[in-house]
C-alpha cells in the first residue's frame, strides 16, 4: 500500500485509497473499507500528526536519533535548521 500511496501522491482522496485497497487483497478490501468509513483511526492518528508537527516533523519518513531516559528522549530534540523544540518527544505506545 505504501508504494502505491508514494506513486499516487496527487491522488489521495478517501475514493483513491480505498480503490488501492482493492488491489491488495492481503488488506481484506472490506475490512480496509469498513474502518475508513468509520474513521476508526481517525483521532489517534490526527493526534500523532499534531505532536509531530509540534515537534518540527513535517514529513516522513523522519529519524531521530536520540539517547532516551524511559520513555522521555534525554536531551534536546533538534528540530528544522538545528532548533530545540520546547517539547521532549514522549513514547506512547
Amino acid at each position: 500500500m505504501r508504494a502505491l500511496l508514494i506513486a499516487n501522491a496527487d491522488h489521495l482522496k478517501l475514493e483513491d485509497i480505498l480503490g488501492y485497497a482493492k488491489l491488495i487483497p492481503q488488506l481484506m478490501p472490506d475490512t480496509f473499507n469498513a474502518c475508513m468509513n468509520t474513521k476508526k483511526y481517525a483521532d489517534s492518528v490526527q493526534e500523532a500528526a499534531k505532536r509531530a508537527n509540534g515537534e518540527g516533523v513535517s514529513g516522513t519518513p523522519t529519524l531521530l536519533i536520540a539517547k532516551t531516559n524511559g520513555n522521555v528522549v534525554d536531551g534536546p530534540v533538534l528540530g528544522p535548521n538545528n532548533t530545540a523544540p520546547e517539547n521532549r518527544l514522549r513514547h506512547t505506545s
